[in-house]
C-alpha cells in the first residue's frame, strides 16, 4: 500500500483491520461448525452458523459505517464495495489519495 493512501494517512487503517479480523472470526466459526457437523446436534450447529454469520456481517457493517471522510462523511468503504467492480474495489479503496466526494486531502491529519 502506498504512503499516499488516503485511508492510511487519515488514520483509518485500524478500522479496516478490525472489521477484517471480525469478518475472519465469523468465517472461522462457520467453518468450524461445518467441519464438526457430524458431532454437533442440529441446534448447536444452527447457533454456531448463525453466530458466525452475524459476527462476519458485523465486521463488514463496521467497515461500511466507520471508514469515512473526516470532512464530508462520505462512506469510503461502502463506495468501494458498492460502486466498484469486484475485481477492482480493493485497488480503488487502498489507492485513494483524496476523498472522491469533497476531494479533501488528509495531509497526514489523523482524524479517527
Amino acid at each position: 500500500m502506498s504512503d499516499k493512501s488516503y485511508i492510511k494517512r487519515s488514520g483509518q487503517m485500524w478500522k479496516y483491520w478490525v472489521g477484517f479480523w471480525v469478518l475472519v472470526l465469523g468465517g472461522v466459526l462457520m467453518f468450524t461448525a461445518s467441519c464438526l457437523i457430524d458431532k454437533l446436534n442440529s441446534g448447536m450447529f444452527a447457533i454456531l452458523m448463525m453466530g458466525g454469520t452475524l459476527i462476519a456481517l458485523s465486521g463488514f457493517l463496521w467497515q461500511i459505517l466507520s471508514i469515512k471522510c473526516p470532512k464530508c462523511g462520505a462512506k469510503l468503504f461502502w463506495m468501494a464495495v458498492a460502486k466498484q467492480k469486484k475485481a477492482n474495489y480493493s485497488v480503488w479503496f487502498f489507492g485513494l489519495e483524496k476523498c472522491p466526494v469533497c476531494e479533501k486531502d488528509s495531509q497526514d491529519e489523523k482524524n479517527i
